[in-house]
């Protein structure tokens, strides 16, 4: 809410204790000493029942306040809680199903156990992988008769 200072006529706030173009003294500061927190033995303002509980330093009204505000809080942290934990469970959940893997591409095989060498070849007259290293794929008769046909 705004009012008019005396000395100036500039607007200000009225919850503002100097004027702030002149600097001028608009109201007493202080005049009144802030009102004491109820006790248990205070009547509630609302509802004017004098029946009051402790909420964690806070006397407040039985009637009006039914249940205490941290527990009100308490409980929206454990609904935002569990909000969070199912959207986590649920990108869990995605994250675990692998993407399928291309049958064309075979097994993923683990490292050769002599060598260490991660690649494989696949022998299709004994249906087995062989390491690339260890043991090289020999060079097919098909293979040498075509590149002599081209060549030929």
């Amino acid at each position: 809410m705004l009012a008019r200072c005396p000395h100036c006529q500039a607007y200000s706030n009225t919850t503002w204790a100097t004027c702030p173009v002149c600097g001028q003294l608009l109201r007493a500061v202080a005049a009144t000493p802030a009102p004491e927190p109820p006790t248990s033995y205070d009547s509630c303002v609302v509802c004017e029942d004098t029946d009051r509980w402790d909420d964690h330093g806070i006397w407040r009204c039985r009637r009006c306040w039914l249940e205490p505000g941290t527990q009100v809080a308490r409980l929206a942290a454990e609904r935002e809680q569990a909000h969070l934990a199912a959207q986590r469970q649920v990108q869990r959940t995605s994250e675990s199903r692998p993407k399928p893997r291309d049958p064309r591409l075979g097994p993923i095989l683990p490292p050769c156990a002599a060598c260490g060498e991660l690649r494989h070849w696949h022998n299709h007259a004994t249906e087995t992988w062989q390491c690339w290293a260890c043991t090289p794929p020999a060079l097919r008769k098909r293979n040498a008769e075509t590149q002599e046909a081209r060549h030929g």
